[in-house]
């Protein structure tokens, strides 16, 4: 990891300083929640700790690592299939993205993608390595608070939204790194500064924020004996002195004692008191409705039901789970998946390797709810297709080419001519008795 760094460090000098064409300020953040005056950004922090969030981003990734990015060619009829050889240019790549380093997986690596393109103004980035031909050879993920895009816009023709990035080593130094050495990921556009990403966490900055202070809030009160706080006030009288200030300080200290295991233990007073509650009864605080309503909405910007992502869900049956995982899987992770490969394609074939004739692609086969979803389907559809063939609407040879067997001379025959065929009556006669029996069947 030290050569990596050393790599950083070198950087490139930038004939001009750096400038920005438009929109914000360097990479800075453009996300504001309006009505709100308090810093709901900062007081998120990181973001992918909050349990809702990180449950959104384990399934994503998890998806993610179910699958493998593959090198796709378009036919004739404009429908993607994989390609049957690999140039030795994008064989790079597609190693690299299946074994990007020697340190950590593709899997760890597509973990904390995710995780920097669900909760970063900035995106995702990572370090490409090349050899000295300039082909990839790896990657290693750049945490998105160490990386700023920069345009030099007094050498460029505007054209170039981004011209470098600035990185930010271990030792605190500023490397700038050129374009074709980074990539860069983006959950969506940001509609103000098209250098930065919109991510989901823009918009659920307070339900996260609600939820972390909820969840505090709870473990305050189980550390305070599981009692709200209460202000502790002598009960005077003429013949009862007030406690000093040391004894009300000790007395204090002792309540705090009486925390954890030592919980529910008794206290005794040598002198009257009068205990006032500070705030809400956390039943009245209804914390487990605030903390259901911040997960539903953060699940909804991710594009989930809850249930999906194993957290309560008002719906939520035994039956219907698999089902939202699915819906998730369909609208949400697979568009997503779509667009990475295109950004990946862009970035990694057709600028750096001038690969214009494939494109990366996602192959979900191995998702077992998509495995599951496409056995279920061609389950219905043989289905369908043998009630078509009693029912005299397709031949037998239709019937087995829809299932995907050998058709011979012999299959182009109704289920009737072969049911007349195999009757001792012969087909006229079948046929014939078929009718009598239909015309009796309307008489009745």
């Amino acid at each position: 990891m030290n050569r990596f760094w050393e790599i950083l460090k070198a950087g490139y000098e930038s004939a001009e300083p750096s400038q920005r064409l438009f929109g914000g300020g360097f990479g800075g953040s453009n996300w504001g929640l309006g009505g709100a005056d308090f810093d709901y950004r900062s007081g998120v922090g990181k973001g992918y700790d909050n349990t809702a969030v990180y449950a959104c981003i384990n399934f994503m990734a998890g998806k993610f690592s179910q699958s493998t990015i593959k090198l796709a060619t378009t036919n004739k009829l404009g429908e993607y299939e994989w390609a049957r050889s690999v140039p030795q240019s994008s064989a790079g790549v597609l190693e690299a993205l299946n074994k990007p380093n020697a340190y950590y997986s593709a899997s760890q690596l597509w973990w904390a993608t995710i995780a920097s393109l669900a909760t970063s103004e900035r995106g995702a980035f990572w370090y490409r390595m090349q050899d000295r031909a300039g082909r990839t050879v790896g990657f290693y993920h750049l945490p998105s608070e160490n990386v700023t895009p920069r345009n030099n816009g007094a050498t460029q023709d505007g054209l170039k939204i981004i011209t470098h990035y600035d990185v930010t080593t271990a030792a605190g130094e500023i490397s700038s790194q050129p374009y074709e050495n980074i990539v860069h990921l983006r959950w969506a556009l940001d509609p103000v500064d098209s250098m930065l990403s919109y991510a989901p966490l823009a918009p659920i900055m307070r339900e996260v924020y609600s939820d972390n202070e909820a969840a505090t809030f709870t473990g305050a009160l189980l550390r305070n004996k599981g009692v709200p706080g209460h202000v502790i006030s002598p009960r005077g009288g003429k013949d009862i002195s007030p406690p000093s200030r040391e004894f009300m300080e000790d007395m204090e200290q002792k309540l705090l004692s009486f925390t954890r295991e030592n919980r529910g233990k008794n206290l005794g007073l040598r002198f009257p008191v009068e205990l006032t509650q500070l705030g809400f009864d956390p039943d009245k605080m209804v914390l487990d409705k605030v903390r259901n309503m911040a997960s539903d909405r953060v699940c909804a910007a991710f594009g989930f039901d809850p249930m999906a992502v194993n957290l309560p869900s008002q719906s939520k049956t035994y039956s219907n789970v698999q089902e939202a995982k699915l819906s998730a899987i369909l609208d949400t992770i697979m568009p997503l998946m779509d667009d990475i490969a295109q950004q990946l394609d862009t970035q990694l074939l057709q600028i750096t390797n001038n690969d214009r004739g494939n494109t990366l692609r996602w192959d979900y086969s191995q998702i077992p709810q998509i495995e599951e979803d496409r056995q279920g389907k061609e389950s219905i559809e043989r289905t369908m297709d043998r009630e078509d063939f009693l029912a005299d609407k397709i031949t037998r040879a239709e019937f087995r080419q829809r299932a995907g067997l050998p058709v011979n001379a012999t299959d182009n025959v109704y289920f009737s001519q072969i049911q007349a065929q195999n009757s001792p009556l012969g087909l006229n006669q079948t046929l014939a008795a078929q009718k009598q029996i239909l015309k009796d069947a309307l008489r009745k």
